[in-house]
């Protein structure tokens, strides 16, 4: 559920590592700079959740949100799970509402050889029993999406500036830097929705 967010409203973006916010449509403006960066590089890694189509196809959703080009998706993004399971087709691979994705770069030593998508040793996985099924493509997902090592300040800062949907109980996990976002409308939802739009200042 997304709700409302206390705090005044504002059209500018606050630059000293406070958000401003939009009560009417909840959601937060905030600055990225060093005293934020932590903390929402941080989010990526936890997660946080982008509104797509249910069907898309992980190379689109990438493509599409992400802005990422197919030598970049081919070079850089080396080691990708679809809800926790190791990914290497990314075109056949598709997205549905609940799916979480992790992207990441090249992992370091055999874990990382054995995970690499289409990797020599990816026969050595242990096999798991894939169920692709058919979801229509008008229908909305909600996607939750994890960067790791050097894909988070690549890509990272380009997909908040897009924006992202965040839970509250992902931005309470991190209780030092929790105020950098205002109380909640509802503070005993965990599970509300924020959007939160970051720029590079």
């Amino acid at each position: 559920m997304t709700r409302s967010l206390t705090g005044s409203p504002s059209n500018s973006i606050s630059s000293g590592g406070k958000a401003n916010c939009l009560p009417s449509g909840g959601t937060c403006s905030l600055a990225l700079n060093p005293s934020t960066r932590p903390f929402l590089f941080r989010l990526l890694q936890e997660g946080v959740f982008i509104r797509t189509r249910s069907g898309i196809s992980i190379k689109e959703f990438i493509t599409e949100y992400l802005n990422a080009e197919s030598d970049y998706i081919s070079k850089r993004i080396s080691t990708l799970f679809l809800n926790g399971t190791p990914v290497d087709d990314l075109d056949y691979e598709i997205l549905t509402d609940g799916s979480v994705l992790a992207l990441s770069a090249a992992m370091p030593g055999l874990a990382g050889a054995i995970l690499r998508k289409g990797g020599h040793l990816a026969g050595l996985r242990t096999r798991v029993e894939k169920k692709h099924s058919a979801e229509k493509a008008a229908s909305g997902a909600w996607v939750k999406l994890k960067l790791f090592n050097a894909l988070v300040p690549e890509l990272g800062p380009g997909l908040l500036s897009r924006g992202i949907w965040v839970k509250a109980s992902s931005i309470s996990s991190f209780p030092a830097e929790s105020n950098i976002l205002p109380p909640y409308t509802d503070p005993d939802n965990p599970d509300e929705m924020v959007h939160v739009i970051v720029k590079a200042v």
